[in-house]
C-alpha cells in the first residue's frame, strides 16, 4: 500500500507544480527576449505558493535544513538561476520537457542537491545553469547529477584531506 500511496503523492505534487508553473509560461506564442526581472503580482503569488510547496516536501525540507537555506535564500537561488539560464540558453530554454528550470530545480531533490552543493563550493552561476539545462534536457544518465554533486565536494577539497573552503554565504554550506 505504501508504494501506491507514494505514487499518488508524487502525482499530486507534480500536478501542483505544473499548476503553479503555468503562471510563468510566455504570454503569447511569439514572445521572445528576456523575461522582465520585475515580477507581476501573479508571479509573486505563484512563487510564494511554490515555496510553500517546497516546505511541505520532506526530501526538500531535509536538504534545506542541512544547508541552512531559508525562504529568502530560495528566492535568491531562483532569481540567480532565472537570470543565468536566460543568459546561457535563451528564453526558449527556460522550459524543457514541461519543467520551468528555475523552479523545478528547487523542488526536486537531485537538482536541488546539485544546486546547493555547487553554490556552496562557489561554482560560477553560468556553469550551474548550463549543467541544470543539460539535466532537464535529459543529456545525462540517471544519477549523473548526483555524481556531479558529490564530485563538486571532491574536486574542491584542499591539499589537506577534508579541508573545506571558506563559504561566502552562511546560509548555504556543504
Amino acid at each position: 500500500m505504501a508504494f501506491f500511496s507514494s505514487i499518488r503523492s508524487s502525482w499530486a505534487k507534480s500536478a501542483k507544480i505544473k499548476e503553479i508553473q503555468k503562471v510563468f509560461l510566455p504570454k503569447s506564442p511569439g514572445e521572445s527576449g528576456m523575461i522582465s526581472m520585475v515580477e507581476s503580482d501573479a508571479e509573486k503569488e505563484a512563487k510564494e505558493r511554490f515555496f510553500d510547496l517546497c516546505e511541505q516536501d520532506a526530501a526538500v525540507v531535509t536538504l534545506l535544513r542541512l544547508y541552512r537555506v531559508s525562504r529568502d535564500d530560495l528566492n535568491v537561488l531562483y532569481r540567480t538561476l532565472l537570470g543565468h539560464v536566460q543568459i546561457s540558453a535563451g528564453r526558449d530554454r527556460l522550459w524543457i520537457s514541461g519543467h520551468y528550470i528555475p523552479l523545478s530545480s528547487l523542488i526536486y531533490p537531485e537538482p536541488l542537491l546539485y544546486l546547493l552543493e555547487a553554490t556552496a563550493w562557489e561554482f560560477k552561476p553560468s556553469q550551474i545553469a548550463n549543467i541544470l539545462i543539460s539535466y532537464w534536457s535529459g543529456e545525462g544518465k540517471k544519477g549523473w547529477l548526483l555524481m556531479m554533486s558529490s564530485g563538486a565536494r571532491m574536486d574542491r577539497l584542499g591539499p589537506v584531506e577534508g579541508q573545506l573552503p571558506k563559504l561566502p554565504q552562511a546560509g548555504i554550506q556543504p
